[in-house]
């Protein structure tokens, strides 16, 4: 039986897909166009922390199909929906990279600068080391920074909409921060 088609991806929330997410969507589709490999973005149908620690799950600051319309529309070849389960939260780094490669075909993995994954919250340099057995590439994206935000991130923008500083919410967004 043919497995999934080889591919280059990126796995996360990427809840708002503000300027941070584009730039390291920026890498993904430029690494695997490098490889002669589609991109795809594995994306969470809800929030993490719904499963982990339920009533601390952050508020979304787009919709599912709004977040997958903004990658599309960055490039990206292909957009999925992961169901995030308590099962999926138990895997470990290792065991999750080697699921991405059986039911995605990925190849490499683009990973952000606070990435990790698995029970065991693997990093990059772990995730490195353990290529001999998963078979899937770790390929670190530059984290974005802006002169005036230290590090791009939702949790920065959620923070800033939080404190009513709309005018430094929108200056990380992609697009404009909507209702």
């Amino acid at each position: 039986e043919k497995g999934p088609e080889a591919c280059v991806a990126a796995v996360g929330m990427f809840d708002g897909v503000h300027a941070g997410h584009g730039s390291l969507v920026a890498t993904l589709v430029g690494e695997a166009r490098r490889r002669g490999l589609p991109s795809l973005v594995l994306t969470f149908d809800r929030h993490p922390l719904e499963v982990v620690r339920p009533g601390e799950a952050p508020r979304s600051l787009c919709s599912p199909r709004e977040r997958e319309a903004r990658l599309l529309a960055l490039g990206v070849d292909r957009v999925e929906f992961m169901h995030f389960t308590p099962e999926l939260r138990e895997i470990t780094g290792e065991e999750f990279l080697r699921r991405l490669r059986e039911r995605y075909g990925v190849r490499a993995l683009v990973v952000g600068f606070n990435n990790r994954f698995g029970a065991d919250r693997m990093d990059a340099s772990g995730a490195r080391a353990a290529e001999p057995r998963t078979g899937v590439s770790i390929v670190e994206a530059p984290p974005l920074r802006l002169a005036e935000i230290p590090a791009v991130s939702s949790t920065t923008i959620r923070a800033a909409l939080a404190g009513g500083d709309v005018e430094m919410a929108s200056r990380s967004p992609g697009a404009p921060f909507s209702l």
